[in-house]
């Protein structure tokens, strides 16, 4: 059975994939898998968007033979678009591809402003074929996380006339000026992340204990919604507001409503970090993927020490200041289920478990262990001594990456 998809028409487009920022698995497949992605592509580039806001990755590849249909700026491809994304309509639909499985997908990656996926993954890629970047004047983020992204963001070059192939920076959304930037006809996938968990991971991320003095507790009866936005941007309902609603309307819940429903017609696929597993199977299904170029390393995360306790009492205040976020994950999670159900609850267990056992090859092959970020030498330390972390070591026996999966 197909899940699934609020598509309903041909067309020939350039697929755009949208992400929202994870902070708790913030890196993305391993160069294993990536490798052995990109020896099975022809000759040719499709432009990509990968849009971040504030709480997730995904990093993702299809592997599958195709042949290039010549659009007017020089590239296509036959993809469905979406056109009625409600989740009974997706019920109704039963089909989760986003196109014919024969039609062209290039390598698409996303990361959380991280150097090292940067230029091991994405522009490594890029830098291969050829492909043209969209970069900001100055920094890593479009806007510098507190505007809404403008198509004049993007850095002056020779080659201004040519559509970027990869614009890959963080940035809040604005839909009008992404299709000033990317070509028409495009397809968003986005991710999104349970309300409070992402807000006690933006709270340690931001490291407001020690800047205000405040606990987490204390933090939640003291800070209204407007106070205190982490670095100017970082705090409470960061996905809603990352998805382009005006900070003033947050509380608006008809305005709120009006965000979700947009985002519903906007995004074909939404996966759910908590459910990962599940969610890279619906998108290897979704656009016809192999399981091995969805994998997804866990990199580093936050150590179970570190993690800001919360009381009963603050924990329901939280989840009240929440409520935007929480209008926009709980409408997700319920399309999301559909799909899943849809799909079905014994293929989805036998996906799964080959989804783990490729990770756990992944893993043993490439040697990778995990270390706290303090016993890691300087130069390789992540952001903060508080995680543990995903390192590959040293051994002259393993395998090259791109001899685990054909």
């Amino acid at each position: 059975m197909r899940m699934p998809l609020p598509v309903h028409t041909w067309s020939e487009v350039h697929i755009l994939f949208s992400l929202v920022k994870m902070s708790a698995l913030n890196q993305a497949v391993a160069a294993a898998a990536a490798e052995a992605v990109v020896r099975h592509f022809l000759a040719g580039v499709v432009p990509i968007f990968i849009w971040f806001t504030s709480n997730a990755f995904v990093s993702v590849a299809r592997r599958r033979p195709f042949r290039w249909r010549r659009s007017k700026d020089g590239l296509g491809i036959a993809v469905f678009t979406a056109a009625d994304v409600s989740p009974q309509a997706q019920h109704q639909s039963g089909d989760v591809r986003g196109g014919s499985c024969d039609a062209p997908v290039q390598l698409f990656l996303a990361q959380e402003s991280d150097a090292v996926l940067n230029k091991n993954i994405l522009f490594r890629y890029g830098d291969k074929h050829n492909l043209h970047f969209a970069l900001p004047e100055v920094g890593n983020y479009f806007g510098g996380g507190k505007h809404t992204f403008k198509a004049a963001m993007v850095r002056s070059s020779p080659l201004n006339k040519v559509t970027p192939n990869i614009f890959a920076i963080h940035t809040k959304w604005d839909h009008v000026e992404v299709k000033k930037v990317m070509p028409e006809d495009t397809l968003f996938v986005t991710i999104v992340r349970e309300p409070t968990a992402l807000f006690q991971s933006v709270f340690s991320y931001s490291m407001r204990e020690r800047v205000l003095g405040l606990t987490l507790d204390q933090y939640v009866r003291q800070v209204n919604f407007k106070q205190d936005r982490s670095f100017g941007y970082l705090g409470y309902n960061q996905m809603i507001l990352d998805f382009g609603m005006p900070l003033e309307d947050v509380n608006n819940l008809t305005a709120v409503r009006e965000m979700v429903r947009w985002a519903d017609e906007q995004f074909g696929l939404v996966l759910v970090m908590e459910r990962m597993e599940e969610s890279l199977v619906l998108l290897a299904e979704y656009l016809c993927w192999e399981l091995s170029d969805v994998l997804v390393l866990r990199v580093n995360s936050l150590r179970e020490k570190f993690k800001p306790s919360i009381s009963e009492e603050a924990w329901q205040a939280l989840q009240q200041k929440l409520t935007p976020d929480y209008m926009l994950y709980n409408h997700f999670l319920e399309r999301f289920n559909l799909q899943v159900e849809a799909f079905g609850q014994a293929r989805m267990a036998a996906a799964v478990a080959k989804l783990q056992e490729l990770m756990a090859l992944l893993i043993s092959t490439c040697n990778f262990v995990s270390k706290e970020a303090s016993e890691l030498r300087e130069g390789q330390k992540p952001w903060s001594d508080k995680v543990s972390v995903q390192s590959r070591e040293s051994s002259s026996h393993l395998a090259p990456a791109h001899q685990l999966f054909h």
